[in-house]
């Protein structure tokens, strides 16, 4: 694990040197009002298939924002099930959205399309939401340390 501070979007997958061969195959993030944003991505680089997590510590200015970083290697065969479980998820693309202050900020991103939801999904959206938390879950569990906030 390792600290760095800059002032980017949370395209932690591919930032580095040693990703620019690497695939992104999905990210998760979950925003959560008075906690740091946290991102979870699962990258390949032709080999393995790895998991990064990304937690942004909030500061006073955007400009000093830290972005923390831990990295662990994921099975193929429980990285494969969570690609092709994600590629069955139907959702209804239009779904009513919410509006609020405070609360959870939840998105899954691929290449091709980025999807958030606030609060409580959509009802056509709990198959997403429910391979979210699977994703989530397993994506931790291949990581070093624990999934914690500052």
């Amino acid at each position: 694990m390792y600290h760095e501070s800059h002032n980017t979007r949370l395209e932690h997958a591919l930032v580095e040197e040693k990703w620019q061969h690497a695939s992104l195959i999905f990210q998760i993030d979950r925003d959560a009002s008075f906690q740091s944003r946290t991102s979870l991505a699962l990258v390949s680089d032709g080999k393995r298939m790895i998991v990064r997590r990304c937690i942004r510590r909030y500061n006073d200015s955007p400009d000093t924002d830290q972005f923390v970083y831990a990295e662990g290697e994921i099975e193929r065969p429980t990285a494969s099930t969570l690609i092709a479980e994600l590629e069955q998820v139907a959702i209804c693309p239009f779904a009513p959205r919410a509006l609020g202050l405070d609360g959870t900020t939840q998105g899954v991103r691929t290449p091709d399309l980025e999807l958030s939801w606030w609060g409580s999904e959509p009802d056509s959206w709990k198959p997403l939401a429910a391979w979210y938390d699977k994703a989530w879950g397993q994506l931790q569990h291949a990581l070093p340390g624990e999934d914690w906030y500052f």
